[in-house]
């Protein structure tokens, strides 16, 4: 998969310039699929509640491209709550989501899986992800 960002310590995304922690300051908030591009984007929100923080990123879009593979857990709907815990990779072949991949160890072919709260996850493959961006004062 081709990106214009990095997953970093498998809970931040590394893009333009930003180290955006989404596990600790940032609220996943939803999911749009667009049917006629094959295109899903995560949609992030920065949550000031969280305690003094200098994020200087209000929101995040991760948009995937092209997307020809979809997992999503059964329970996701029921069990989903705003908080992310891990985002790693694996191999299209691997079913155990105990354990991720981290950056340094997928290569292109890896699909990415957000791990979310109560053991629910997102699992997916495309051939294009990029990181959207919304600054603060811009």
């Amino acid at each position: 998969m081709d990106k214009n960002y990095l997953i970093d310590q498998t809970n931040a995304v590394s893009c333009e310039g930003y180290c955006i922690d989404l596990h600790n300051y940032y609220d996943f908030i939803k999911f749009d699929f667009e049917v006629e591009t094959k295109s899903l984007f995560l949609s992030f929100i920065l949550n000031s509640s969280y305690g003094i923080i200098d994020q200087k990123v209000d929101s995040i879009i991760l948009k995937f491209t092209n997307v020809h593979y979809f997992e999503i857990s059964a329970e996701f709907v029921t069990h989903i709550n705003h908080s992310l815990c891990e985002v790693g990779y694996k191999n299209p072949d691997d079913q155990n989501l105990d354990w991720l991949l981290d950056e340094s160890e997928s290569d292109d072919s890896d699909h990415i899986v957000f791990r979310f709260a109560n053991d629910q996850y997102i699992r997916l493959h495309s051939l294009r992800s990029e990181c959207h961006l919304e600054i603060k004062g811009k």
